[in-house]
């Protein structure tokens, strides 16, 4: 359940809880996929209960500092695709990458991703890049949100790497971009009519 007790917290490389989180979301994609997942995103947030059980996550990494996991499915630069998508100028510095989202459902995911969009908003960040199997691109559709369909997420692109995605490219994965500001804003509006959570001013970066 999430209330005005609820925690939102950020893990980085360097946290001491690392091990607990990462070993969650293979947990949760071991159940939802059969995958194995041994590499993870370099920045880890976190919505947890009063009970401070894990309600939550969901990673991400910023386009400034090093290439992004879904590049492989792209055929230029993720700053030159969005551009050329938006028709406007859009520079890595703007762009953040989601991934790794490990929930139990999205009366937890919701209010998780409003507390971090509005955070990464407050760090100059204005779009969001990510991949979205076809039941979590429905999702946001159903919730009003706006994923633009850049391109599908072919495991023939992927570099040689530990991880096994089990089934998860049975689900149709696609590439997907989004303008931060107007995602924060919807889930603001879903967030308000359903539940509450803190939103927490954490060092995102």
């Amino acid at each position: 359940m999430v209330n005005s007790a609820s925690r939102f917290d950020i893990v980085t490389p360097d946290s001491a809880n690392r091990a607990e989180i990462e070993a969650y979301i293979a947990e949760r994609y071991q159940q939802a996929f059969n995958a194995t997942i041994t590499t993870f995103m370099p920045y880890l947030s976190c919505l947890r209960g009063q009970d401070d059980r894990l309600l939550s996550v969901c990673g991400y990494r910023p386009a400034a500092y090093q290439p992004l996991f879904l590049e492989q499915y792209l055929t230029d630069d993720v700053a030159d695709v969005l551009s050329a998508h938006y028709q406007q100028v859009i520079t890595r510095n703007s762009v953040i990458e989601f991934g790794q989202l490990a929930s139990f459902s999205s009366g937890t995911s919701l209010p998780h991703f409003h507390a971090l969009a509005n955070g990464l908003l407050s760090h100059g960040y204005l779009w969001c890049v990510f991949t979205a199997t076809g039941p979590l691109y429905a999702l946001m559709r159903r919730f009003g949100l706006e994923p633009h369909l850049l391109t599908d997420a072919e495991a023939s692109r992927l570099q040689p790497a530990t991880d096994q995605w089990g089934n998860y490219y049975t689900r149709m994965p696609r590439v997907c971009a989004g303008n931060l500001a107007q995602g924060a804003e919807q889930l603001a509006r879903i967030v308000s009519k359903h539940c509450h959570t803190e939103n927490a001013n954490a060092r995102l970066i």
